[in-house]
């Protein structure tokens, strides 16, 4: 009797490793198609995304660096700004339909008023579980694919989902990546490593006296606070307090200038 309980029991075991086995190679098999779901899908968004002929825009500013390091346009006339907020690119397989949608909404809106310059104010990226990939880089890439096609100039802001905690990459990777020589029409600075968040900078406008007639801060709104639990605890994160100071600090500097 003792005999075959223990045979029982070796029995039981091979079954639950066999199990065990099976389920470890069904969700080895799905990652490992859902990755190259989600590669597939971010070159087809390329695809799209230099799919279009480039902005022809009549005497197109462009912008120099300064002696204080900010970019400068130069002119007489009003500076033409669009803006976008929340473009939501999150560079999988599951939301290939709806950065589609979002990557022909900004390229039409840009083709039609051709701006100076292109602002994007938080959440350009927000890939997440749910939409099946946690990389957040690829998206950016998508984007930027998109603006250096068209040769428009742009900047992103950081906002909250621009880095998420399970992302593959930091907010400071992603910074070097939109600060880099390879973006000919990103305006991105990294900014102080010494003030909190990445891309504190600012995007000055001057006529041909010389005269800073506007100037547009650029602030990361951040992501989460420092001890939240991957987002889901503390709510979202703020805007700090040296980075206030900074603003407060380049704005008498710059104002001086004028004087």
């Amino acid at each position: 009797m003792e005999k075959v309980k223990k045979e029982k029991k070796k029995v039981n075991k091979k079954m639950v490793l066999i199990i065990l086995g099976i389920i470890v190679g069904v969700i080895a098999l799905l990652t490992i198609v859902n990755i190259i779901a989600n590669k597939a899908a971010v070159n087809k968004a390329k695809g799209i995304a230099t799919s279009y002929e480039k902005v022809e825009i009549e005497n197109q500013l462009v912008p120099e660096k300064d002696t204080n390091g900010y970019w400068t346009f130069t002119t007489d006339r009003e500076l033409k700004i669009l803006q976008f907020t929340d473009v939501h690119i999150a560079g999988g397989w599951a939301s290939a339909k709806t950065d589609k949608m979002a990557l022909q909404a900004v390229a039409t809106m840009i083709i039609a008023e051709k701006p100076d310059l292109v602002v994007v104010t938080g959440d350009l990226v927000y890939p997440t579980p749910l939409s099946l990939t946690i990389n957040n880089k690829a998206p950016a890439e998508i984007f930027a694919s998109l603006m250096e096609t068209l040769g428009v100039y742009w900047v992103p802001v950081f906002g909250n989902h621009d880095s998420e905690v399970y992302n593959l990459y930091t907010r400071e990777k992603i910074a070097e990546y939109y600060g880099s020589s390879d973006l000919k029409y990103c305006l991105f600075q990294s900014g102080d490593e010494n003030i909190y968040g990445y891309g504190n900078s600012v995007i000055n406008v001057r006529n041909t006296d010389g005269v800073i007639t506007q100037s547009l801060y650029l602030i990361d709104s951040n992501a989460y606070p420092e001890n939240s639990f991957f987002g889901l605890t503390g709510g979202y994160d703020n805007v700090h307090e040296d980075q206030i100071e900074w603003y407060k600090n380049t704005y008498e500097k710059l104002n001086a200038q004028n004087k």
